[in-house]
């Protein structure tokens, strides 16, 4: 089972969303969870691509600080807790703040992917994952960190 969890606060792009899933089928194959995260604006402006693709949304409250990043790493948690649980879990940001929780991911171990917009990925955070799959370019590119 493969799921994708899409930071909408940070990959906030329809084209960059469709692009991940494209890149995220492709390299992996059928995606069984989909979920995107982020606030009320952010998914009004992927709603066409959210239900273009399937993709569930969670609206986060109106708080100013890490509430996405919040519920998209409870929920990761959730699923990886679950039998059978997955055997990837993509990660849609290039933040930081998720390094804990791809670690966590990976000692139960889960594959982890992270697919950000190159200039919005932390280079700090690419040795933490199994994979890395940049969009937002004219093809995705997937590359492995250096290990």
């Amino acid at each position: 089972m493969i799921a994708l969890l899409i930071d909408a606060d940070n990959l906030s792009s329809p084209a960059w969303v469709d692009e991940a899933v494209e890149a995220l089928e492709r390299n992996e194959g059928a995606i069984a969870i989909r979920r995107a995260y982020g606030s009320a604006e952010n998914m009004k402006g992927l709603a066409d691509v959210l239900r273009l693709r399937a993709i569930r949304p969670f609206v986060n409250l109106p708080l100013p600080k890490n509430t996405t990043d919040m519920s998209l790493a409870v929920d990761a948690m959730e699923l990886a807790c679950l039998t059978p649980r997955p055997k990837l879990i993509a990660v849609a940001s290039g933040d930081l703040d998720f390094v804990p929780l791809v670690v966590r991911l990976r000692e139960r171990g889960i594959r982890v992917v992270c697919i950000s917009e190159r200039s919005k990925l932390s280079q700090d955070a690419i040795p933490a994952y199994d994979q890395v799959i940049y969009v937002g370019t004219d093809q995705a590119l997937a590359v492995a960190p250096e290990k």
